[in-house]
């Protein structure tokens, strides 16, 4: 069996507007393992994570960020199904989000 192996799936600006950062591909489960995010403007930036599954516009919210600093890294272990789109947004500025994870082949149950 080949070793699962993390890379960067995602590498996006968060605005003011919610943003579609990085959508599961058909046929695999992605795990995020880690956020990084970090802010280019002076002031602090909240910025909320969230997930939607499917057209049901189910959101869950996962953390809401004040980036008084310039960069905060979050270990976590976000499960998303084909389709599934994690979403950033910002209340002013930006933010850049960068997402660790792997790509499994095959959807889990």
């Amino acid at each position: 069996m080949a070793a699962v192996r993390t890379k960067t799936l995602c590498a996006e600006t968060a605005t003011t507007t919610l943003t579609s950062i990085y959508t599961c591909p058909n046929g695999e489960t992605a795990i995020i393992k880690s956020l990084t995010m970090g802010k280019f403007a002076t002031g602090a930036v909240n910025l909320t994570i969230t997930t939607l599954r499917a057209a049901t516009a189910y959101g869950l919210h996962i953390e809401a960020f004040s980036l008084a600093a310039a960069v905060r890294h979050l270990n976590c272990w976000i499960v998303l199904m084909p389709g599934d789109v994690l979403r950033a947004q910002t209340d002013a500025n930006t933010a850049t989000v960068w997402a660790s994870g792997a790509e499994l082949e095959g959807v889990a149950d």
